[in-house]
Protein backbone atom coordinates (compact mmCIF):
# COMPACT_ATOMS: atom_id res chain seq x y z
CA UNK A 1 0.00 0.00 0.00
CA UNK A 2 1.42 3.54 -1.10
CA UNK A 3 1.88 6.03 1.61
CA UNK A 4 0.29 9.01 1.94
CA UNK A 5 3.31 11.10 0.99
CA UNK A 6 4.02 9.31 -2.43
CA UNK A 7 0.38 9.95 -3.47
CA UNK A 8 0.76 13.77 -2.51
CA UNK A 9 3.48 14.20 -5.38
CA UNK A 10 2.72 15.66 -9.17
CA UNK A 11 4.61 12.73 -11.04
CA UNK A 12 6.86 9.66 -10.01
CA UNK A 13 10.17 8.07 -11.54
CA UNK A 14 9.73 4.89 -13.68
CA UNK A 15 11.61 2.99 -10.31
CA UNK A 16 9.07 4.56 -8.29
CA UNK A 17 6.03 4.11 -10.25
CA UNK A 18 7.18 0.28 -10.93
CA UNK A 19 7.73 -0.32 -7.24
CA UNK A 20 4.43 1.25 -6.87
CA UNK A 21 2.48 -1.18 -9.34
CA UNK A 22 4.52 -4.48 -8.42
CA UNK A 23 5.98 -4.57 -11.46
CA UNK A 24 9.45 -4.51 -13.22
CA UNK A 25 11.42 -1.40 -14.34
CA UNK A 26 11.52 -2.90 -17.74
CA UNK A 27 7.86 -2.93 -17.60
CA UNK A 28 7.27 0.13 -17.04
CA UNK A 29 9.72 1.12 -19.71
CA UNK A 30 7.44 -0.92 -22.05
CA UNK A 31 4.34 0.65 -21.33
CA UNK A 32 5.61 4.36 -22.01
CA UNK A 33 7.21 3.02 -25.23
CA UNK A 34 4.11 1.38 -26.65
CA UNK A 35 1.90 4.38 -25.13
CA UNK A 36 -0.24 2.75 -22.25
CA UNK A 37 1.45 4.91 -19.78
CA UNK A 38 1.49 8.77 -20.69
CA UNK A 39 4.20 10.12 -19.66
CA UNK A 40 6.86 13.11 -19.47
CA UNK A 41 10.93 13.43 -20.44
CA UNK A 42 12.40 16.40 -18.74
CA UNK A 43 16.12 17.32 -20.64
CA UNK A 44 19.08 16.37 -19.30
CA UNK A 45 22.67 16.46 -19.72
CA UNK A 46 23.85 13.60 -17.91
CA UNK A 47 26.24 11.26 -20.02
CA UNK A 48 23.89 10.43 -23.02
CA UNK A 49 21.82 13.54 -22.65
CA UNK A 50 18.61 11.94 -22.84
CA UNK A 51 17.11 13.24 -19.62
CA UNK A 52 14.61 11.47 -17.40
CA UNK A 53 11.15 10.17 -18.06
CA UNK A 54 8.76 11.17 -15.04
CA UNK A 55 4.53 9.55 -14.68
CA UNK A 56 2.56 11.92 -13.95
CA UNK A 57 0.32 11.32 -10.82
CA UNK A 58 -2.99 12.31 -13.10
CA UNK A 59 -2.04 9.76 -16.07
CA UNK A 60 -1.22 7.12 -13.66
CA UNK A 61 -4.31 7.19 -11.73
CA UNK A 62 -6.54 7.71 -15.04
CA UNK A 63 -4.74 4.53 -16.08
CA UNK A 64 -5.58 3.21 -12.92
CA UNK A 65 -9.07 3.62 -13.61
CA UNK A 66 -9.82 2.28 -16.91
CA UNK A 67 -10.69 -1.17 -16.88
CA UNK A 68 -9.14 -3.51 -19.63
CA UNK A 69 -11.59 -4.80 -22.30
CA UNK A 70 -11.12 -8.75 -22.91
CA UNK A 71 -8.17 -10.18 -25.08
CA UNK A 72 -10.44 -11.75 -27.40
CA UNK A 73 -12.20 -7.97 -28.13
CA UNK A 74 -8.89 -6.28 -28.43
CA UNK A 75 -7.69 -9.37 -31.01
CA UNK A 76 -10.74 -8.62 -33.30
CA UNK A 77 -10.12 -5.03 -32.93
CA UNK A 78 -6.44 -5.30 -34.20
CA UNK A 79 -7.73 -7.78 -36.52
CA UNK A 80 -10.25 -5.68 -38.48
CA UNK A 81 -7.92 -2.66 -38.42
CA UNK A 82 -4.89 -4.53 -40.08
CA UNK A 83 -7.98 -5.95 -42.76
CA UNK A 84 -8.99 -2.03 -43.42
CA UNK A 85 -5.13 -1.01 -43.57
CA UNK A 86 -4.50 -3.88 -46.07
CA UNK A 87 -6.90 -3.20 -47.82
CA UNK A 88 -6.87 0.45 -48.36
CA UNK A 89 -3.06 -0.11 -49.26
CA UNK A 90 -4.68 -2.61 -52.15
CA UNK A 91 -6.97 0.20 -53.11
CA UNK A 92 -4.44 2.65 -53.30
CA UNK A 93 -1.99 0.54 -55.47
CA UNK A 94 -4.58 -0.29 -57.93
CA UNK A 95 -4.96 3.68 -58.42
CA UNK A 96 -1.59 3.62 -59.55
Amino acid sequence: MPNTQAVARLAYTVEETADLLGVSIMTVYRMVENGTLPYKRIEGRGKKGQGRIIIPFTALSKWLSQTDEPRNVTMQRRARDIAKTAVSKLRGSRAK
